[in-house]
């Protein structure tokens, strides 16, 4: 398979939707003899524990890392943790388990690296240490910024670009979400409806992130 096919699947919790993307990689892999699906997750996998102890899915929990932009970086490019390290072994079927959780690894305190953590420590993100100004992230080895207004924006921009950066090698690139309600907005202006779509990490990116995927 030469090409990326990007996979997103969202809905409500509990609603089965672990279930379903475990039976979606054996249905995957079925045609792939010989290979293992690699999954990064910030969550947990009780649902698909058959395949993980059948070796049909192999696992690898990113949130424990104290580098999240690093850690998050290399997940998309395919790396995978080995006894050496980290090493390059894409896998036919990469999942990513979930968009929302993914940015909350990103933004939040649980890890040294998260900005929210950063920001408890007083350090300065952007050489103004103004939320207005440019934002220049160093994380282990490499370096993430952006012009921004927003560290909401930071990560929702960082975010986009993972999903992209994730669809450059060939074969199945899955993602999953809960869902979302947010309000429809319009040149930056409220139109008064709703939207329902996948949660990533504020309003924007659910009315937005379907567009990067072929099936949802």
């Amino acid at each position: 398979m030469n090409d990326n096919h990007p996979i997103l699947i969202y809905g409500q919790a509990a609603a089965g939707k672990t279930t379903f993307l475990g039976d979606l990689t054996e249905l995957l892999l079925g045609r792939m003899p010989g290979y293992a699906a690699h999954l990064y997750t910030c969550e947990h996998w009780k649902a698909i524990q058959p395949q993980v102890d059948r070796g049909t899915i192999q696992t690898w929990r990113i949130n424990t890392n104290e580098h999240p932009f690093e850690a998050v970086k290399f997940a998309a490019d395919g790396f995978w943790p080995t006894n050496d390290g980290l090493k390059f072994e894409p896998s036919p079927v990469t999942i990513y388990e979930g968009l929302a959780t993914f940015s909350n690894f990103l933004a939040g305190n649980d890890s040294d690296g998260g900005l929210a953590s950063r920001n408890g420590r007083n350090e300065s993100v952007n050489p103004s240490n103004s939320k207005d100004g440019p934002i220049r992230v160093t994380d282990g080895s490499v370096t993430t910024g952006k012009v921004s207004r927003s560290d909401y924006g930071f990560v929702q921009d960082t975010m986009q670009s993972i999903v992209r950066r994730a669809q450059k090698r060939p074969g199945f690139t899955i993602w999953t979400s809960h869902d979302d309600e947010v309000d429809e907005m319009v040149n930056g202006q409220k139109t008064g409806r709703t939207v329902i779509g996948p949660e990533v990490f504020g309003g924007k990116l659910t009315t937005l992130i379907s567009r990067e995927f072929v099936d949802v």
